[in-house]
């Protein structure tokens, strides 16, 4: 296609169409999408779970069978009052009772909250002596994936 110049005087010039590009385009049309998320509902058995609650639970869920798995059951006192001890979740087993925490940072970093969990986890050992385990603490920096989760229920065994 050939412009024409608005006065005679000029020549005329040949126009040149620049087709504008996208950039460098990926081979894989799916290569720009991101991992697959996780189905985390934040929820477990109806009660309201953290992300790595619910992580865990689906580890527990795994291992052991969704029906012996209990989650914040109260063990030691009364439903909301002060000392009550209500670990994140029970496991029934063939012998004992395994109990499991989930700890994340925020909740569990200072030296007073750590002072506190290490009594907390005495009191129910000596409390359920003969009927449970020793507490199962997992740090949240272990139950950032399912399959992070999966392995730390399998290394406490």
């Amino acid at each position: 296609m050939v412009a024409q110049p608005l006065s005679r005087s000029a020549k005329p010039k040949t126009y040149k169409w620049v087709v504008p590009t996208l950039g460098e385009r990926p081979e894989d049309p799916y290569a720009l999408q991101s991992e697959p998320q996780e189905a985390l509902r934040g929820e477990v058995r109806g009660q309201a779970a953290t992300d790595i609650e619910e992580r865990l639970f689906y580890a527990l869920a795994d291992r052991y069978g969704a029906t012996r798995v209990e989650f914040q059951p109260t063990v030691l006192g009364d439903r909301n009052v002060v000392g009550e001890v209500r670990p994140d979740f029970v496991v029934t087993s063939a012998a004992m009772l395994r109990i499991y925490f989930a700890d994340g940072e925020y909740a569990h970093k200072s030296a007073e909250a750590k002072a506190k969990d290490n009594l907390d986890d005495q009191r129910l050992f000596n409390e359920l002596q003969g009927t449970a385990e020793y507490p199962i603490r997992i740090p949240g920096d272990e139950l950032q994936t399912q399959e992070d989760a999966d392995q730390a229920v399998r290394e406490r065994e």
